[in-house]
C-alpha cells in the first residue's frame, strides 16, 4: 500500500508541474515487418514537480522525500485524473525517479525541483472510467 504524502507539506506549484506520458513505441525506418511495434503494455507517465517553501518548512520535507519519496506515494496533483474527477487535484500514486535538486530563492526561501513516475496501474484508475 502507498503512502500518502504529509499534509503539513507544500504541495507542487502549478507553474512548475510538468508532465510527461511515454507512448511506449519503437519505430524503425528499415523496411520490415514491423515498422512500429509497442514496447510496453502501459504509458508511463512522468512529472517534473518544483516545491517551494520556507527553510524551516524544507527541514522536513527533504527528511520526509529521503525516507519515503523513493517508495510509492500518493500525492494530489491537477492531472487526467483529476479532470475526469471534475476536481481541481486528485492522488497519483507516484516515486522519485532521481535527485532532489535546490535552490534558495532568498535567505529563507528554498525552491526544489523533484521527478517522479507514476505507478503502472494508474492507467488502470484512468481506462475504468473513460
Amino acid at each position: 500500500m502507498a503512502l500518502t504524502y504529509p499534509t503539513q507539506f507544500p504541495l507542487p506549484s502549478a507553474s512548475g508541474l510538468n508532465s510527461v506520458i511515454d507512448a511506449g513505441i519503437a519505430r524503425t525506418d528499415a523496411a520490415t515487418d514491423q515498422v512500429q511495434r509497442r514496447v510496453y503494455a502501459t504509458m508511463p507517465h512522468s512529472f517534473t514537480m518544483t516545491f517551494v517553501m520556507s527553510l524551516t518548512a524544507f527541514t522536513g520535507w527533504y527528511e520526509w522525500m529521503l525516507n519515503y519519496g523513493f517508495r510509492w506515494f500518493n500525492i494530489p496533483l491537477p492531472t487526467v485524473y483529476a479532470g475526469l474527477a471534475n476536481t481541481a487535484l486528485s492522488p497519483v500514486t507516484v516515486r522519485l525517479q532521481g535527485p532532489i535538486q535546490t535552490s534558495f530563492l532568498s535567505s529563507n526561501v528554498v525552491r526544489a525541483e523533484v521527478t517522479a513516475e507514476s505507478a503502472p496501474g494508474m492507467i488502470a484508475r484512468y481506462l475504468a472510467v473513460t
